[in-house]
């Protein structure tokens, strides 16, 4: 998990743009992190010793990987993002169908497993399927297979 401050450790220079991008990245997703400073004129050959394959900051080291470059970083910040909330169990009694609308913008805000979604909107498993049928015949989601768990997500 993201929380622990081994699991992100970025390497910048001081002054550097990109470098103040990642922090608040970080900040913002409420990641801990570990800022390292690296002497201007050294980083290149520093960041090649650490085991980077490039020579520009930011570099981080986000669990094993080695991400070079604040997109990249940012990308890989959202790739291992986690649900840190347990939603409440109740799910709708009503017949009612999802609206699509709903779905795809909790969708928007994170990619979903069913089970995710019922609990987040309160809705029975029943209820959404044909919502994601139709979304994904709109071509507007798709679905992601991650750790044996189907995860709905936004084209």
């Amino acid at each position: 998990m993201l929380r622990e401050m081994s699991e992100v450790k970025f390497y910048t220079v001081p002054g550097s743009h990109p470098g103040v991008a990642v922090a608040l990245m970080c900040d913002y997703k409420g990641i801990d992190y570990e800022r390292v400073y690296l002497l201007p004129v050294l980083s290149k050959a520093s960041l090649r010793l650490r085991g980077f394959p490039g020579i520009t900051v930011p570099a981080a080291r986000i669990g094993k990987a080695k991400v070079q470059g604040s997109v990249a970083i940012a990308r890989a910040l959202d790739e291992r993002a986690e649900v840190i909330a347990d939603f409440s169990k109740h799910v709708s009694a009503t017949g009612k169908p999802a609206d699509f609308n709903v779905v795809l913008e909790t969708l928007r805000r994170r990619p979903c497993s069913l089970e995710d979604l019922s609990a987040g909107l309160g809705l029975s498993k029943e209820q959404l399927e044909p919502a994601l049928t139709k979304l994904q015949a709109l071509s507007k989601i798709t679905t992601e297979e991650k750790n044996q768990k189907k995860y709905y997500k936004p084209l």
